[in-house]
């Protein structure tokens, strides 16, 4: 399940103890830490709260009758507080080490980027995640992350079974020499009729007149590229492709890392990576 709540460059998922080899937590087991989590959460700091209040009488407000909040005791508020911090200690320790919950904790539930590395403790990521794990004392808010758990979003095994569900395809793979031709004839005809495809990555990777047929012959409703098998490559140097003149492509420069955005993006990238470097190597 990718974490909301991370910010772009460090995209997170819940997989199993790479240990026992990376891979996706299925969702029993996520629906499992949930509801464990609710369940820690609920004895630990409302269970004392709410028993010391019914043991004492209270109840409803009515005449003659002590009201719920007035019937708790000192030693029921104690435990109380004593619970949340307990629960708060070890919420704000496993989120800081790989964002873990307790419940994800207990069960094996690791937080890895999407590249397989661990997640960093780094400020933001340390942040955002405390943040959304303290929540968690709120009653029903885990119910957030069995909504996510029970999402209508899942993981395609293969490139095949995306192409037959998926209405939009965009390519982010790298430049490696074995992505080269990547995608052609064959992909495009598995894709769902009238779906839209954009490549970001490299030129390369997409065979350029498979793409032209597919959208002449309406089967791709559209397309969007910013990087072309072969480009200018200095000022003046003519730009030709037999996608130009195509009234459902859009072809641009791939500069969409010039904005001031993404180099503030980039920037804090750079800085993560570096503090990254000095945590490795304090131990």
């Amino acid at each position: 399940m990718t974490n909301p709540y991370a910010p772009p460059q460090a995209v997170v998922e819940d997989v199993l103890d790479p240990a026992a080899g990376i891979q996706l937590a299925d969702r029993g087991t996520r629906f499992g830490a949930a509801l464990l989590d609710g369940l820690i959460v609920l004895v630990m700091v409302y269970l004392p709260f709410v028993l010391s209040a019914f043991l004492n009488g209270g109840g409803p407000a009515a005449a003659g009758q002590v009201g719920f909040f007035e019937a708790v005791s000192g030693t029921g508020l104690a435990l109380t507080g004593i619970g949340f911090i307990v629960w708060m200690f070890f919420t704000v320790k496993f989120l800081g080490e790989n964002g873990q919950s307790i419940g994800k904790k207990a069960c094996k539930i690791k937080i890895l980027r999407t590249d397989g590395s661990e997640v960093s403790i780094s400020r933001v990521i340390i942040g955002r995640n405390i943040v959304n794990g303290l929540l968690g004392v709120i009653p029903l808010y885990g119910l957030i992350d069995v909504l996510f758990i029970f999402g209508n979003a899942r993981r395609c095994e293969t490139l095949d079974e995306l192409l037959e569900v998926a209405e939009t395809v965009s390519l982010h793979v790298d430049g490696r020499p074995g992505n080269a031709g990547l995608f052609g004839a064959e992909q495009f005809a598995k894709m769902r009729r009238r779906s839209l495809f954009l490549n970001l990555c490299r030129g390369f990777v997409v065979d350029h007149e498979a793409l032209r047929e597919h959208l002449l012959s309406g089967h791709i409703a559209g397309a969007a590229l910013d990087v072309f098998a072969e480009e200018p490559k200095s000022v003046g140097d003519a730009f030709t492709t037999s996608l130009q003149g195509l009234p459902n492509v859009i072809l641009t420069p791939h500069i969409g890392g010039s904005t001031e955005e993404a180099q503030t993006d980039i920037g804090r990238f750079v800085a993560r990576l570096r503090d990254e470097a000095r945590e490795q190597e304090l131990g």
